[in-house]
């Protein structure tokens, strides 16, 4: 993606809020960062328990307002946008557990497959309102990579609506020291129009930067000299 839109947001949020009927949400959205990596990592093994949750996002900010839309959470946590980050040396394999806590949406998972040299995608996850999956990979290709949900079945590209959120990151180090302060972005992208059509006659843009929009985005700061 190479621009970020900035835009009146209010607007925006009010007609994916309409988009989204409340279910009684009683929990926040968390900014990710993408500093913590998610699950426990044991002998080579990292283990990661996943949940879809429906959770009321504020991208604009705290005190802006809120849209409920599906995001992805640790087990026991807030759900997050981005998605947890997934994140690990090569060679270690991954135990990924996913549940549905969506409760009138079926889950299509992507992403959460072996990732080697060959670069072949593996099949899906599809999980039913409260149902849950494991499943294992390896990790075996430094690079960056990332997984994503749809519950509207539709490719990467046109996931734009409500479930335009449900993504993460899986990143895989080299074996060896790495940089103490790197940082991982995940741009993000909602629209309320699909490959182009405008059936309004005009289209709404939110673009964020883990899961915050401009300008309320995390600053960063650095002096001359700093890796």
């Amino acid at each position: 993606m190479s621009r970020l839109f900035t835009l009146g947001l209010t607007g925006v949020l009010l007609t994916l809020t309409a988009s989204v009927s409340r279910r009684g949400v009683d929990e926040r959205v968390s900014a990710n960062d993408n500093r913590q990596p998610a699950g426990t990592l044991r002998d080579g093994m990292l283990t990661v328990r996943l949940e879809a949750r429906i959770g009321e996002w504020h991208p604009d900010g705290d005190d802006a307002p809120g849209a409920d839309v599906p995001a992805f959470a640790e087990a026991g946590k807030p759900p997050q946008i981005p998605g947890p980050l997934i994140r690990a040396v090569a060679g270690t394999r991954v135990t990924a557990t996913v549940r549905n806590e969506l409760p009138n949406d079926t889950l299509v998972v992507h992403g959460l497959y072996t990732r080697d040299a060959d670069g072949r995608a593996g099949a899906p996850i599809e999980l039913a309102p409260g149902q849950e999956r494991t499943v294992e990979f390896l990790l075996a290709a430094p690079g960056t990579y990332y997984y994503w949900g749809t519950t509207m079945r539709r490719p990467l590209r046109y996931r734009v609506h409500e479930d335009s959120q449900l993504t993460g990151a899986i990143v895989v180090d080299s074996p060896g020291p790495r940089l103490a302060d790197d940082r991982v972005f995940i741009i993000g992208m909602w629209t309320d129009t699909v490959g182009g059509a405008m059936p309004h006659g005009r289209k709404q843009e939110l673009a964020v930067i883990n899961g915050r929009s401009w300008p309320s985005t995390e600053r960063l700061s650095y002096t001359v000299g700093d890796t």
